[in-house]
């Protein structure tokens, strides 16, 4: 279960890196587009803007290095999963054997049941 929870949280991860690598305005991270939007910005003091700018870029640019390495390590790690035998099919089979044994997740489902029950038994009442 450990590798499998590992893999979806890094793996969002590396995509969380990818968009503060980008800096997209709406998103409000400084990266690369804010960045050069930034430069070709004539409003204000543009030496400010030119300075804010290239410090934006190398922002960019070191989030672009973190996500590299983030995607070097995930790959390498997966190498690693692999090399013990494991496969997708047994992590997933493993998080559904865990997630089952856990008070929560059964109360949930139980709840969903009795839930789905009284919906389906109202139902053909109405028919």
């Amino acid at each position: 279960m450990n590798f499998f929870i590992f893999f979806a949280i890094f793996s969002v991860q590396c995509g969380v890196t990818i968009v503060q690598c980008l800096g997209i305005n709406a998103c409000g991270t400084a990266g690369i587009i804010n960045g050069l939007t930034l430069l070709a910005s004539q409003e204000g003091n543009r030496a400010t803007n030119i300075g804010v700018g290239i410090f934006m870029i190398a922002i960019g640019v070191l989030f672009a290095t973190l996500a590299l390495v983030d995607f070097i390590m995930l790959i390498r790690i997966h190498r690693i999963y692999r090399t013990t035998g494991a496969s997708f099919a047994k992590a997933q089979q493993e998080f559904a054997v865990t997630s089952l044994k856990n008070p929560v997740v059964q109360q949930v489902a139980v709840d969903a049941a009795g839930r789905a029950a009284q919906d389906a038994w109202a139902g053909r009442g109405q028919f």
